[in-house]
């Protein structure tokens, strides 16, 4: 007896079978594509990731405080009340504070070596006390500020490269800026007095130089 063809041994039979093998073929290079794709952004993602967290990487900040009071910088110190404003400008280095004290009257220069104060006159130094106002001694002596600042909480605020730490000590406020190596700017403010601290060249000694 002979058998009865079916349908997909007809030509259209056939013809619906080799559409169907090339939809599947298709579909699954679609999937092997879409999870390749999905892939290679996984990889530049975590790339990227790595890259702005190496950016963003700052140095320890009690290390930047230790590295500034240990290290030679160049300063630029500003001192504003209702009354007048006072200038410090000079470097630190081999222990030794060499600069310039700026007011509306006068300009003087003046050495710290030794824990002793003198005013430089050509060639001729005299020892004096009164460089700093005593209720402004406390802010520019960076040793004492940040003893005093020590066991106060602070808050952090921060970009990929700068970042602020701020003080709210009782009677001041204290904000310190950085940017991932060093110590930059303090900002001090009291009921009085504004002082605006800046560093350069911190630990780059080779770029200071006594004048």
């Amino acid at each position: 007896m002979e058998s009865k063809n079916t349908f997909f041994e007809t030509k259209e039979g056939k013809a619906t079978i080799k559409f169907a093998a090339w939809m599947i073929f298709i579909v699954i290079l679609i999937i092997v594509f879409a999870i390749n794709g999905n892939n290679e952004q996984k990889n530049d993602t975590k790339e990227n990731n790595n890259v702005k967290e190496e950016i963003s990487s700052f140095k320890n900040y009690e290390e930047m405080v230790s590295d500034l009071l240990k290290s030679c910088y160049n300063y630029n110190f500003k001192v504003t009340s209702s009354e007048n404003i006072v200038i410090y400008n000079g470097n630190i280095s081999n222990n030794e504070d060499i600069g310039y004290k700026e007011t509306s009257e006068e300009i003087i220069k003046y050495a710290i070596i030794d824990g002793i104060t003198s005013r430089i006159v050509l060639d001729k130094t005299t020892e004096i006390t009164n460089l700093y106002d005593e209720e402004d001694k406390a802010f520019l002596n960076i040793e004492n500020l940040f003893n005093n600042l020590k066991n106060y909480l602070y808050s952090v605020n921060k970009n990929e490269t700068k970042r602020e730490i701020n003080y709210n000590k009782d009677g001041y406020q204290v904000l310190v800026k950085t940017n991932l190596e060093n110590i930059t700017e303090i900002l001090i403010t009291n009921a009085t007095k504004t002082y605006e601290l800046q560093f350069t060249n911190v630990s780059i000694c080779d770029n200071i130089t006594n004048k």
